[in-house]
């Protein structure tokens, strides 16, 4: 029966594969991170998705409330957005060996129809890997 219940179980084992990063692609130490900008018919702001894979056999640290975010308006000016954490649930995590994930996350300050171009500072996502300015840029996610 033991053996039996092994052999089905075996069967049925589907390992997870991670799937890749879409949109801008940056290497954080074991983080691989794919960044895509985008607006949608109820968010203010802009909305950032971020996919990442843990490409270690440990687990990683995945800090989205370290990313700095500039947009530059219609007039040429630079402003600084925050994201949008009603519930304050933005922080540090760990994601596993081998796991993945992904989070859109909306960033105010700047109504999205003012924005000519918008930045995120990626750099400090992986928490463990050395903390270094990167910077990715798109036009206006409208």
């Amino acid at each position: 029966m033991t053996v039996a219940w092994c052999v089905a179980l075996a069967a049925c084992y589907v390992p997870h594969i991670p799937a890749e990063p879409t949109g801008t692609r940056v290497e954080l130490g074991c983080v691989a991170l794919g960044v895509a900008f985008r607006g949608d018919d109820v968010a203010r702001g802009p909305i950032v998705v971020y996919r990442f894979v843990n490409r270690c056999d440990h687990r990683a640290v995945i800090d989205l409330a370290s990313v700095r975010v500039l947009a530059r308006d219609t007039a040429g000016r630079e402003v600084a957005l925050a994201a949008y954490d009603p519930d304050r649930e933005l922080r540090a995590l760990p994601l596993p060996a081998r796991l993945d994930g992904v989070e859109a996350i909306e960033y105010r300050g700047l109504e999205r129809a003012d924005i000519a171009s918008l930045c995120v500072d990626v750099g400090g996502i992986a928490a463990g890997a050395p903390r270094a300015a990167r910077w990715i840029c798109d036009g206006a996610p409208r």
